[in-house]
């Protein structure tokens, strides 16, 4: 079998790119190329079911700590997010605070 040349890897992988970026992907389960994509749906989150993105400029130092916070409440089974972290704080302070 003749291996692909670096153009014609570079052009397979650029196709790929743009069928991403059309839109044009699905399920990539049981896909052997990711060529073969079409129609990709994204994964509906269970415990965050109508989020809006939300951009924040936070201090370096607080994000490393944000990442060790999460690292320390993930365990074997579940790995909890930054996003995730920052949700369940939220939370927590919101049902401290409902009477107010």
């Amino acid at each position: 079998m003749a291996s692909k040349s670096m153009k014609d890897a570079a052009t397979a992988g650029a196709s790929v790119v743009n069928k991403i970026i059309e839109g044009s992907a699905t399920d990539a389960k049981d896909v052997k190329g990711a060529i073969d994509v079409k129609d990709v749906k994204r994964k509906k989150r269970a415990k965050y079911p109508s989020e809006e993105r939300l951009s924040l400029a936070i201090p370096a130092y607080i994000k490393e700590y944000q990442q060790a916070a999460a690292y320390r409440e993930s365990n074997a089974k579940h790995t909890v997010s930054i996003t995730e972290y920052l949700c369940d704080l939220i939370t927590a302070d919101m049902e401290k605070h409902k009477d107010d």
